[in-house]
């Protein structure tokens, strides 16, 4: 929500439920290239949560560790908060000279920001991408998030001895990384370990943003309880043998949320006149086997498996392993691109 001038190295953070990734990225005349990433993962699920309440003491300490064990000589860096503890909408209200609007936003904003606006920092965009919207109106972008929690961010990087250099919803960086200018509306299904975002995109902006709580812990959960292990080994299974493990004991999860990417495909198109052109799912359990296909036979649309490093450098050799942890480091590496936007 803040940057100063620009840098040519920067460290992108996404700060998870249950693990930290971070990149470094470096741009060398238009070249944009991975110098360095890193991660820790929790399995217990306890670095913040959905209420959200980040351990900043925990959180500092786990960003610290991966720079050091890395071998990460940059420290300015983004941090990313995730879409469900901020807030976004897309209001529509009458076409009013630029000079007046920043009066009249603040003054809407009080109608659809749930806390005094003492108590958040909160940013607007105009858009122009409705071709539904009514002559004599314009639709705005609102973004807030708490103080309390921007202060919990601030405290965290400082006792990792990281330069805060910005700090945004998770939304903006997925869009960043996956969705291009000249690509049509998309939805962005983001499979975290306790939640899953789904974001519709258009002209790079988040336009629409859901929270679901079918998430890739559950997944898990579901399929330890089902065959009667343990939480380690039910994840590997996930990843090993997919959808279908256990007889296919996690479709009615993985249905429902499909169901309701659906639903918000069909309401995008009948609000706005544009229809879903793709579909895009990020987030580790995006990676489960079986699931891509699954998603293109219930949701009718092309579907990919995200990679926001297609447009970015790195040694050949790391291609295997690029390839498998692109979905996990979507958060963290469009962090890192809006510093050379």
């Amino acid at each position: 929500m803040w940057f100063d001038s620009k840098k040519n190295k920067i460290l992108g953070i996404d700060i998870g439920t249950s693990s930290v990734k971070i990149v470094e990225l470096t741009k060398s005349g238009d070249k944009i290239e991975l110098t360095n990433y890193g991660q820790f993962v929790d399995f217990r699920g306890q670095l913040q949560s959905t209420t959200l309440q980040v351990l900043s003491s925990q959180v500092g300490d786990v960003i610290k560790g991966i720079v050091q064990e890395a071998g990460m000589k940059e420290r300015s860096a983004a941090i990313a908060v995730p879409m469900f503890s901020g807030f976004t909408t897309v209001i529509t209200m009458p076409s009013i000279p630029d000079e007046e609007l920043s009066q009249a936003v603040t003054y809407e904003a009080k109608k659809y920001i749930p806390l005094p606006l003492g108590e958040v920092k909160f940013e607007w965009s105009k858009l122009d991408n409705n071709p539904a919207a009514e002559k004599g109106t314009m639709d705005l972008l609102i973004v807030a998030v708490t103080n309390e929690l921007i202060n919990r961010y601030q405290e965290a990087a400082k006792l990792s001895n990281i330069d805060l250099r910005y700090i945004e919803l998770d939304a903006f960086s997925l869009a960043r990384a996956l969705v291009g200018p000249s690509d049509g509306p998309t939805l962005i299904i983001d499979i975290g370990a306790l939640s899953t975002a789904l974001i519709i995109v258009d002209k790079e902006w988040p336009m629409y943003t859901r929270t679901s709580e079918v998430a890739g812990r559950e997944f898990t959960k579901l399929l330890a309880r089902s065959l009667g292990t343990d939480f380690k080994r039910a994840e590997s299974l996930k990843y090993k043998i997919g959808v279908h493990s256990a007889g296919g004991i996690i479709l009615p999860l993985v249905d429902s949320l499909l169901a309701e990417a659906k639903r918000i495909i069909d309401d995008y198109a009948k609000a706005r006149k544009m229809a879903i052109q793709r579909v895009i799912l990020s987030g580790g359990s995006s990676n489960t086997p079986g699931l891509l296909e699954y998603a293109v036979k219930a949701l009718g649309k092309e579907t990919v498996i995200a990679n926001p490093f297609r447009d970015i450098i790195y040694p050949r050799e790391l291609e295997p392993v690029i390839q498998k942890m692109a979905p996990a480091y979507c958060i963290a590496v469009g962090l890192a691109l809006r510093e050379f936007k």
